[in-house]
């Protein structure tokens, strides 16, 4: 007789531990995944396809197995101690992410004992040690979790939270040089990033021109030489691994860069932001104030250099106190991304709270988009697409999700440099990780404390628990403003007699599509009217 554990007759289900999940998919596929990282599995059954797939432990044989209505369709235990009914079982995943079944004789006390396991190299277990961690067992038994050189723990106690730069280093900087960075290489070790997550695939070539091949790319930070392929690897680094046998005779290469030990810092130190006194007679230059914030701009020594800085002055945190903010701040401070505004450092002194970010001068995109002249359509496309690059990340690929809760385009800002291919911005989103600062709770909030009006998806409305799709919805509405280059409320009356002062921009899309006039909200954008003509046919 068999016991159905889990079922996806009536749904996908799961069983999940803080960091992993074992979920049976709507498709029939039985799936072990890292869920924080949107993790696309790093075991699975194959059983996709298969309708009313179930998770079967028989009491008879003790076996686990799935199965479908009529066959088994994956066995998992082949063996087990007899006479079973002299034995306790129970099946877990460890904290280490592996489904293993555990037996136990109900006569003597001997423990535990596995017999069938998900996994047979822990290694493999992807995000078991962190954004930026190296995971290595030398005996498939224990693993021993490391920082990538380059990078330091973000918790010495707990090496498997995984780890930080030392030092933030833009590669691709018309200043930088190949003198300043190193290729380092790891034997016997990959850095899998699922498919279709590569950056590049070059096919046809030797380790030693895949390191060259990593060196000579400013994009890329790191590479795997596998046979005759040369995975560039897109960032964070999540699953770096040496794993026997699975990574024998590869070789993975990270971009490390140089420290400048002029001022006598050791090259395993993270590199430090000089802070003035916490008083803003230091950045006289304001340029910008918001309810909670006033941002000012400022000149800072960092690793031994001024940089031009934004420093923006907090009002109306949290009231949980320090140890709340270096929290917070200590997430913001591990995400890394082209597309984000990278936190150079923080201050915390009496009731001063400042973040420190690096200057971006040529503004927001509220100015650059919302002007006479319109923006050229590949340039509003790149924009585009670099904001949805940064909300993936913040959503799905960083340690720690974070849930913007204001994406609109004066939260979008321009870096100071070009894109050398085709002279385009880079997009910033600034702000992010700022909502778990300014309120106790990001679940449940009040529409008066985070948030803009025409951007706030209907869950504020409802005081319903907020999610990420909150910012796919905000995003939504600025990619109509991109797209059309009109503010999400315009001012003036337009053409349309039926359309009136004020008239919110999502609902004239919408009007605009049931009427069959998609054409009128561009009609004064002849490069954008002609992409959708051209589309349309």
């Amino acid at each position: 007789m068999g016991q159905k554990l889990y079922s996806n007759a009536n749904g996908s289900v799961d069983y999940s531990t803080g960091r992993f999940v074992l979920e049976i998919q709507m498709d029939g596929n039985v799936v072990l995944s890292a869920f924080r990282f949107a993790d696309p599995a790093y075991w699975y059954t194959s059983t996709r396809g298969d309708q009313n797939v179930s998770l079967i432990f028989n009491q008879s044989t003790s076996f686990l197995y799935v199965r479908n209505k009529t066959t088994i369709r994956y066995p998992m235990t082949t063996q087990v101690p007899t006479p079973t009914e002299d034995y306790y079982h129970r099946a877990t995943i460890s904290d280490h992410g592996n489904f293993q079944q555990w037996v136990h004789n109900k006569r003597d006390g001997n423990g535990w004992a596995v017999v069938w396991e998900a996994i047979t190299e822990p290694c493999t277990v992807n995000t078991i040690c962190g954004v930026f961690g190296f995971c290595t067992s030398d005996n498939n038994k224990e693993v021993t979790c490391e920082c990538l050189r380059g990078y330091s723990p973000v918790d010495p106690n707990s090496p498997s939270k995984g780890c930080y730069p030392d030092v933030l280093v833009d590669f691709c900087d018309t200043k930088s040089s190949p003198a300043d960075f190193t290729v380092e290489a790891i034997d016997d070790a990959d850095i899998p990033n699922g498919d279709l997550r590569d950056m590049a695939r070059i096919t046809t070539t030797d380790v030693n021109e895949c390191r060259k091949a990593v060196m000579d790319d400013c994009f890329c930070a790191a590479g795997v030489w596998r046979e005759v392929v040369c995975l560039k690897k897109k960032m964070p680094l999540l699953n770096a691994r040496r794993s026997n046998p699975s990574t024998n005779k590869m070789a993975a290469f990270i971009k490390v860069p140089k420290i400048n030990n002029s001022q006598g810092q050791d090259n395993d130190s993270p590199s430090r932001v000089v802070l003035l006194a916490g008083s803003n007679k230091w950045f006289q230059e304001q340029l910008g104030q918001g309810a909670f914030s006033t941002v000012y701009c400022g000149v800072l020594v960092f690793d031994g250099q001024e940089v031009e800085v934004a420093v923006k002055q907090l009002e109306k945190v949290t009231g949980d106190g320090e140890k709340s903010f270096l929290r917070e701040v200590q997430v913001i401070g591990r995400t890394h991304h082209k597309n984000l505004v990278q936190l150079l450092g923080f201050c915390i002194e009496q009731n001063h709270q400042l973040l420190v970010y690096e200057l971006m001068k040529n503004g927001t995109l509220s100015a650059f988009l919302f002007r006479q002249e319109i923006p050229t359509w590949d340039k509003r496309v790149e924009i585009a697409l670099g904001i949805a690059r940064g909300l993936l990340y913040l959503h799905e690929e960083c340690e720690t999700q974070i849930i913007h809760c204001d994406i609109k385009p004066q939260n979008v800002l321009l870096d100071n440099n070009y894109i050398t291919i085709d002279n385009n911005y880079i997009t910033k989103i600034a702000d992010f990780g700022l909502a778990k600062l300014l309120k106790k709770d990001q679940t449940r909030t009040s529409t008066m404390i985070r948030g803009t009006m025409g951007y706030m998806a209907p869950e504020w409305l409802r005081n319903a628990p907020v999610t990420a799709k909150v910012d796919v919805y905000s995003f939504g509405v600025m990619l109509l403003e991109i797209i059309f280059c009109k503010r999400h409320t315009e001012l003036h009356r337009v053409d349309e007699p039926t359309l009136a002062n004020g008239m919110i921009l999502t609902d004239w899309v919408l009007y605009c599509v049931r009427t069959g006039n998609l054409g009128a909200t561009v009609s004064d954008d002849h490069e954008t009217l002609s992409h959708f003509r051209s589309l349309k046919e």
